[in-house]
């Protein structure tokens, strides 16, 4: 499925599969963290906060939001095909 606004791909959260070590401990903090800065960003005004208010309301939620962005690395572009966000394993 889709996003209603600029069509990204919806993440699943089955697609999220770590093993219980220390990268994804790591990992879930990072995203956690820039969860945090995108809601405090949206509060307050701050820098990004058109940017994360645009992707807080296509994904309808900050979490998913941050996730789209940490897993594209910023290129949001990408969420929009299928094949290249979701279809294959990145290392």
């Amino acid at each position: 499925s889709t996003t209603k606004g600029e069509g990204y791909v919806r993440l699943q959260g089955g697609m999220l599969l770590m093993r219980n070590a220390i990268e994804a401990l790591h990992w879930f903090a990072i995203w956690t963290d820039l969860t945090k800065t995108m809601l405090h960003d949206v509060e307050t005004g701050g820098p990004q906060s058109e940017r994360w208010e645009a992707l807080y309301k296509e994904f309808k939620g900050p979490s998913q939001a941050a996730l789209a962005f940490l897993l594209t690395q910023g290129q949001l572009e990408q969420m929009k095909h299928q094949e290249v966000c979701c279809s294959s394993v990145r290392r």
